[in-house]
């Protein structure tokens, strides 16, 4: 059960700090507790696949992290938080190209 005062606590806290607290749980789930639906592993066979498939679309750390910077989540980058910004806030070039169609 959740204690009543850690939520309130976790309100007051900055945007960063509540994404590096996040994460710093989110890394004490061993990984039994932490299961992949059916969905999800989908979407990661499909990713896997396109990098197999389309190596050409795919950008080096460099390059995605100096996007990530560009766009005000350097933090994030730097605090070590780099799965949860890619996963959640960068799109990949191919969903790029296909909304520039």
């Amino acid at each position: 059960m959740l204690d009543a005062a850690l939520l309130p606590r976790a309100k007051t806290m900055s945007p960063a700090d509540r994404l590096e607290l996040i994460g710093a749980v989110w890394d004490t789930l061993p990984s039994a507790d932490a299961p992949v639906t059916e969905l999800v592993k989908a979407l990661l066979d499909a990713r896997l696949a396109n990098v197999k498939n389309n190596p050409q679309d795919q950008s080096p750390w460099s390059e995605v992290k100096a996007r990530l910077e560009q766009n005000c989540l350097g933090l994030c980058v730097d605090k070590g938080i780099r799965r949860n910004a890619l996963r959640l806030l960068w799109p990949t070039r191919a969903g790029k190209q296909k909304e520039n169609q």
